[in-house]
């Protein structure tokens, strides 16, 4: 805590006093060390080669976890997103295929944990992967009995007596944990975070034998020596992810008709309104109401959360859900009809459908389609027959990755956008604020996107194009309750993208020098995490033509103290306001009073 009670650092680890040298560690989810803690003693490890000047980085959270899943607990326990190269390269390219993932059986490559197929051509159908999960299952059970029957036969009997067990017995055990790492390295790639996992566990289990005996030492040494290559091939997947990655997003001239089939309509009609339908958080979706039910709901990518599909059940649709990820719904209703398919640009049967088969599924009625299948919507609707989604008459799209090369390039995203804008009309859109707002051919737009589009028969001349933009409204709901809601006005959402005009060239930021004496655009840059205010006054991280808007004060190394649901300050100061206040008042009179005394003697 600085002297006028200003946050300048967050403690890790357990609650003892952090030297002020760790407080001040920035995180990153590419880390040059680790800070481990042995009770109450914490050390700072590195983990690769550090040059001189080069700032140290440790992981505020779990570094081996996909790039979805690092930028929601950051979100979460920090507030801020992280900006790391990693994760920059992770959204542009996608996460690394051997941290999670299989081994296939045919080319023995590594295979992601649900795709549906392999790069050989093998597909990986629900039922295999319900095997290899009860397969590796087996494997966990037997290689965790194995273990604690050593930790627990080394704790009873101590260093002294540790040679005088039956050999054979220890034989037995020693030959079934061998047994268990030869099929767990048959399921999962060297470098795996379950690899890792169980190597680690033999390794702290057997980390307490002492013994003499020949074939017991050299057993100890090659565990240790496993578990080491098997984390420095982690470290080496994970360093490889941000090196030759191309974050281009393609041609300039597809990118620029990726931003103009991003235009956004309005109602001009009384009698047609929009409304919610779900719950007033993630996983509910706008659509048009023109006064007659919904008939047929199409769901693909359903997860754990069927809200949506739930309320249009409830009013009489029949809707038929699709999701590979998951085994079964977490709730049933006679209306349901759920398949363990994923969304596929072809068929694959048992494993993936196309939207041609669900299509037809459908009977007579109002039908709507929601898709949320983390970029795969692209492919599908390129391979869709344009008779086939005219039978639609609304789609509630996430579409993902607009503004990067993953899951297609700006030609495949452009060409799909395009295919939909000749029959249907976009008459909202919500940015998701878990994302970030990129630079497309010279415009600001969501890289995550939830669209409505409503077929041009339901409408008729009841539109026209929107002049205010992409503003949150009543009907929308902040995705990420940490950070403020996305609003961008202008094109190519409340203006049209001019068809001659050329790309506006970048321009260097005003450089504005701050107290290193460096200009604010390059702190900017080389700053992994920034405080939520300053960035949401603009993205500082892009050039733009503009005098550069951030004042040096608001770029700050350690994120803002963020009141958030749950945490311990707003639930105390609910319940007793003026008491905590008071209490909160006297705690700084005493720490004031106490830093002047030790200041006077000499002592501070």
């Amino acid at each position: 805590m600085a002297l006028d009670l200003q946050r300048i650092g967050t403690g890790v680890g357990p609650p003892t006093i952090v030297p002020l040298c760790f407080a001040l560690l920035n995180h990153s989810c590419c880390p040059n060390a680790k800070l481990i803690y042995r009770g109450c003693q914490g050390s700072l490890t590195c983990m690769r080669p550090i040059e001189a000047g080069e700032e140290i980085f440790i992981s505020y959270i779990n570094e081996v976890d996909e790039v979805l899943s690092r930028r929601y607990y950051m979100l979460e326990l920090h507030g801020v997103k992280c900006l790391c190269p990693r994760c920059a390269a992770n959204f542009a390219t996608g996460d690394c295929k051997v941290v999670n993932s299989w081994v296939c059986p045919c080319c023995k490559s590594a295979v992601e944990d649900q795709a549906v197929q392999c790069s050989c051509g093998t597909v990986v159908s629900c039922r295999d992967r319900q095997q290899r999960l009860r397969r590796e299952h087996a494997i966990w059970t037997a290689l965790t009995q194995a273990t604690n029957y050593v930790s627990k036969l080394a704790a009873a009997l101590g260093k002294s007596k540790w040679d005088k067990v039956d050999r054979d017995r220890v034989n037995s055990v020693l030959r079934c944990v061998s047994q268990a790492q030869w099929e767990f390295a048959g399921l999962r790639p060297s470098g795996s975070q379950a690899r890792v996992q169980a190597w680690a566990q033999l390794r702290s289990s057997v980390g307490a034998i002492h013994a003499s005996n020949q074939d017991l030492m050299k057993f100890l040494r090659q565990a240790e020596m496993d578990f080491v290559k098997e984390l420095a091939q982690q470290h080496q997947h994970i360093s490889a992810e941000i090196e030759g990655k191309d974050a281009s997003i393609g041609d300039a001239s597809w990118a620029r008709r990726l931003v103009a089939a991003l235009r956004l309509y309005e109602l001009t009609s009384d009698t047609l309104r929009l409304m919610r339908v779900g719950p007033r958080s993630d996983g509910g979706y706008v659509m048009l109401d023109t006064g007659e039910s919904i008939k047929q709901l199409l769901s693909y990518g359903v997860g754990t959360n069927i809200d949506f599909e739930w309320d249009l059940a409830i009013l009489g649709a029949k809707v038929h859900l699709f999701d590979h990820t998951v085994a079964c719904l977490p709730r049933q209703h006679p209306n349901f009809s759920f398949y363990q398919e994923a969304l596929c640009a072809e068929e694959l049967p048992g494993v993936g459908t196309t939207l041609t088969e669900g299509v037809q599924l459908l009977g007579a009625g109002p039908s709507v389609l929601k898709c949320d299948v983390e970029g795969a919507e692209f492919a599908s609707i390129l391979s869709t027959d344009s008779e086939v989604l005219g039978r639609l008459d609304q789609l509630c799209l996430e579409l993902h990755w607009l503004g990067r090369p993953r899951c297609g390039d700006a030609q495949v995203k452009a060409m799909a956008l395009e295919k939909l804008n000749e029959q249907f009309v976009m008459l909202h859109a919500h940015g998701n604020s878990y994302g970030d707002v990129v630079d497309v051919a010279g415009y600001q737009i969501p890289d995550v996107l939830e669209v409505l589009y409503v077929h041009r028969r339901l409408l008729g001349s009841s539109f026209r194009p929107s002049g205010a933009g992409l503003v949150p409204s009543e009907l929308d709901a902040n995705n990420c309750p940490f950070v403020p809601d996305i609003c961008l006005r202008g094109a190519p959402f409340g203006a049209d993208v001019p068809d001659e005009a050329e790309v506006p060239e970048a321009k260097s930021a005003e450089r504005v020098p701050n107290r290193q004496g460096q200009s604010v655009a390059h702190a900017a840059r080389m700053r992994y995490m920034t405080d939520v205010p300053g960035k949401l006054r603009e993205d500082f991280l892009q050039v733009r033509s503009e005098p550069f808007p951030i004042e040096p004060e608001k770029l700050t190394d350690r994120p803002p103290f963020i009141h958030r649901k749950g945490s311990w300050v707003p639930r105390q100061a609910s319940k007793v306001p003026d008491k905590f206040d008071a209490k909160v008042d006297a705690f700084a009179h005493n720490f004031m009073q106490e830093m002047r005394r030790r200041s006077a003697s000499g002592r501070l």
